[in-house]
């Protein structure tokens, strides 16, 4: 980064796994981005949600519910939310051609 020091947030660190996907996406989002880890892991999850798609379900009641994840990010402006979700979209489509 440009000397820009990342504060990490004790209750958003310990919501990340220790090791895999989401941790390495926020780690890599974190370095590329100021938007806060977050906003990172929200994009993240819902990444994952995107890859997933229907192939993933759950049965309740008969009926069968995909593993649908809607997201907003709320905050004030110039908090980096379009950066954040620019980013994860990105990546996205690279994953998803």
């Amino acid at each position: 980064m440009d000397g820009t020091r990342v504060v990490t947030v004790p209750e958003v660190d310990a919501a990340i796994p220790e090791r895999g996907y989401l941790r390495q996406y926020v780690d890599y989002a974190s370095e590329k981005t100021m938007a806060p880890p977050e906003f990172h892991l929200a994009c993240g999850l819902a990444q994952m949600a995107v890859l997933l798609g229907n192939r993933v379900v759950f049965r309740l009641g008969g009926h069968y519910y995909p593993a649908s994840l809607w997201l907003v990010l709320l905050a004030s402006a110039g908090a980096k939310k379009s950066t954040a979700i620019s980013l994860a979209s990105r990546l996205l489509d690279g994953a998803t051609e």
